[in-house]
């Protein structure tokens, strides 16, 4: 096949970023079998680079060269460049005189400024747009970060003509790609940097001072990274006698301490990473996907970066998604006290990252070549789904924020996913939501709440007295409006019943689909039966008209699932309940460490008067009796805030919300759940399984789990009940652990989010 590229950046020497990805993209394809003419407009003025235009004739199938002349560029949209400002009558002369001399199968256009080249070419010919980073809103990162915008940036709106100019479009990083498809309805897919492997013989058994070394170009984020790396690295005196920094690269033209070595260019990034023992990347913010920090991997070096400088690779430690620049010297100081244990660890890490990597990369491009082989990228399209939902869901503690919460990433593992959030976000919940892998695919109403105060939007779902508290035509409104300016989605997921009358601001036909949790009016009658209230209040006759308005419905639990069968005919019902992985740690291993000693009892629940009714009737019921024996009890989450009243015994321990549920169940022998009152399916029930926990559970706190007998549960239906299975566990480990075993096995066949989710991928998929 015949490919023309049009970049305004060479490929050789590769000492950028940049430059370093478009040759590793061009070593794949060329490698390929494809032929490659290589149109570079030469902004940065290779032909003063020794070697360069040689090296680039030596590496392309075909080389041609138009001088930059475009000197004085105007911004034409005021503040931000226009998309093809960037773009002059050089570049179209030469594109059409190509394209007259030899037929091209393929273009790849280089940046979005770019991107009007693909104008030139008709549908016979697949047109890449190579995006690199996103350019929209690039110039408000440089300047929250008190930087001059120094590069092109341009508002969404321009960024979209780019886009929309392409059949396919690149994106660095999985961020990136959500935001692209956001914004044009264009094939978007995840290319991100190939690495050839180049791992370094690791000794590193030397004393001494700890090298730890930073490569980089000379760009004004780099620099402003260093400058608050330096100030913050100067403030530890004590880390200064223990580490000597090492720079590489154009980087170190500006600096001018002495105590840093400065190795300036070096032809072969190998060497530099020979000299050092650890690579740090401090960068402070930025988009796109930072290249030295694959550097760093591909050789296997131990790293230490923020959480800007990891964006868009698998980490999975702290140490490589640092919240700050004091973080990442905190954990540079922990190293230098012991680098002979800390730098293995991490070289492990970097090597784990690497390979997950690799695996990614591999997939992706096989999807790459094989549309440039077929001239289709039929194979590439994903089905495109939103959950709308007022749930701030990655927030933790909560049941269903977990159940959301794995929903949501269960669909973005095939699926294009985003969520309409009715809720504000802020740098907090930023935070929160890049903790949980989503940065990028939440959108908040707020964004659109006054552009669309003038939309109409009207429903035809009564307002339900016990439901009116959510509803709001505001968020209907800026629904609406959000969908019309999306490309289409295939699925929409309402999550909640009081959430359905946004059913009608739909533009047009996609599956809609309400996730219940709870069949509401069920559950106000079982409350009801206890002289309890509830915060959603329904008739059945009035919840089942509005289920019927949907085409499918998801239960929570097989019961409730049953009853809506019956209730709403001829419609979709699946099951599909909460989705956590079983923990991997070897369990015989576990119980036997903790043989010995107290028994440790264990409870999780939000801040529901349920939960806290529950435990109150524990403490007073059952705790009294058996903690006589040597039983502790440790309380997690939210509802410890509503225990706080009541005097407790000395046994009982109060943790409140903890950074890891993780470590919370790793901590206990046995959790409890006596919960009376509720409704639908018992998500820390669930989760106690999946940490392969015995679970003591009320018959409340065991609904939705599958012969509760046999996988890990012991039911007990009154106090006395409690008080036996306490004692029987107290005192049998043996049976702790074959309680402990049958829960993994429960969570894995039940609850794993392949089989939780599995109806409802199905159904996706054959939409």
């Amino acid at each position: 096949m015949n490919i023309l590229w049009i970049s305004p950046t060479p490929s050789h020497p590769q000492n950028a970023g940049n430059r370093a990805h478009i040759h590793a993209l061009g070593s794949r394809i060329l490698s390929a079998g494809h032929a490659v003419t290589f149109l570079l407009y030469d902004q940065e003025n290779s032909r003063s680079i020794p070697g360069a235009i040689d090296a680039m004739r030596r590496f392309w199938s075909e080389v041609a060269i138009v001088p930059h002349r475009l000197k004085d560029r105007k911004k034409s949209k005021g503040t931000v460049w226009g998309i093809d400002d960037w773009y002059n009558e050089d570049i179209d002369f030469i594109v059409r005189y190509l394209a007259s001399q030899k037929d091209y199968d393929a273009i790849i256009c280089e940046y979005v400024f770019f991107s009007k080249a693909l104008t030139l070419f008709d549908g016979r010919v697949l047109k890449i747009l190579n995006c690199h980073d996103r350019m929209s809103n690039r110039a408000d990162l440089l300047l929250r970060n008190g930087l001059p915008p120094d590069f092109f940036y341009t508002t969404p709106d321009q960024e979209k003509i780019a886009l929309d100019r392409a059949d396919l479009i690149l994106a660095i990083q999985e961020d990136e790609k959500s935001f692209f498809q956001s914004i044009t309805s264009k094939c978007v897919m995840e290319l991100g940097h190939p690495v050839e492997v180049d791992l370094l013989p690791y000794d590193r058994q030397k004393t001494g001072v700890l090298r730890v070394g930073y490569l980089g170009s000379v760009n004004s984020l780099n620099r402003k990274s260093l400058e608050v790396f330096f100030a913050a690295f100067r403030n530890r005196p004590a880390l200064a006698q223990k580490v000597k920094l090492v720079l590489a690269g154009n980087i170190c033209n500006i600096v001018k301490d002495p105590d840093i070595e400065c190795l300036g260019f070096v032809e072969n990034e190998r060497d530099f990473f020979n000299e050092i023992d650890l690579f740090i990347n401090p960068m402070i913010d930025g988009t796109g996907l930072k290249i030295k920090t694959l550097s760093a991997m591909r050789h296997g070096a131990p790293f230490l970066a923020t959480a800007p400088a990891s964006v868009g690779l698998p980490t999975s430690i702290p140490e490589h998604t640092c919240d700050s620049i004091e973080s990442l010297i905190d954990h540079l100081e922990e190293i230098a006290s012991a680098p002979q244990k800390r730098l293995p660890e991490l070289r492990n890490a970097t090597l784990d990252c690497l390979n997950a990597y690799q695996q990614r990369i591999a997939q992706q491009f096989d999807g790459l070549l094989r549309a440039l082989s077929t001239r289709s990228i039929a194979h590439l399209r994903r089905k495109r789904v939103l959950l709308v939902t007022d749930i701030p869901f990655w927030e933790p503690g909560v049941g269903n924020h977990s159940r959301i919460l794995s929903l949501c990433q269960a669909l973005r593992t095939e699926f294009d996913c985003q969520v309409f959030f009715f809720g504000s976000i802020w740098p907090a919940r930023e935070k929160q939501i890049a903790a949980a892998g989503l940065q990028g695919a939440i959108v908040s109403y707020k964004d659109y709440e006054a552009a669309a105060k003038d939309v109409p939007f009207t429903t035809s779902i009564p307002a339900h007295p016990g439901l009116k508290r959510a509803r709001h035509d505001i968020f209907g409104k800026s629904l609406a409006l959000f969908l019309r300016k999306q490309p289409r989605y295939d699925t929409v997921i309402f999550e909640y019943l009081w959430l359905a009358y946004l059913r009608d601001a739909m533009p047009y036909q996609a599956t809609c689909i309400l996730d219940t949790h709870d069949l509401m009016a069920p559950r106000e009658y079982r409350f009801a039966m206890q002289g309890l209230q509830t915060g959603v209040t329904i008739t059945l006759k009035d919840e089942v008209a509005i289920l019927a308005k949907f085409d499918a419905l998801l239960a929570i639990q097989q019961e409730e699932a049953r009853w809506m069968a019956r209730l709403v005919t001829n419609k979709i019902v699946l099951c599909c309940p909460h989705g956590v992985e079983a923990v991997s740690e070897t369990l015989t291993t576990r119980m036997e460490a903790r043989r010995s000693g107290n028994l440790r009892l264990g409870f999780v629940g939000g801040g529901s008067n349920e939960n806290a009714e529950a435990m109150r009737w524990f403490l007073r019921e059952v705790w009294p009796i058996v903690s006589q024996l040597d039983i502790e009890l440790h309380v997690y989450g939210n509802v410890c805030e509503k225990l706080r009243d009541q005097p407790l015994d000395a046994g009982v321990t109060l943790h409140g919300l903890v950074s890891s549920l993780d470590k919370a169940y790793a901590h206990c022998d046995v959790m409890i759940n006596p919960i009376v009152h509720g409704g639908g399916l018992k998500i820390k029930s669930v989760e106690a399984l999946a940490h392969g926990k015995p679970l003591i559970a009320s018959p409340e706190g065991a609904v939705g789990i599958e012969k509760p007998e046999s996988s890990g549960v012991i039911v007990a239906r009154s106090r006395s009940e409690f008080i036996d299975a306490l004692l029987r566990l107290a005192h049998n480990p043996e049976e702790r652990e074959s309680l402990a075993r049958q829960a993994l096995a429960a969570a894995q066949q039940q609850f794993s989010p392949a089989v939780s989710f599995a109806p409802l991928m199905a159904l996706v998929r054959s939409l």
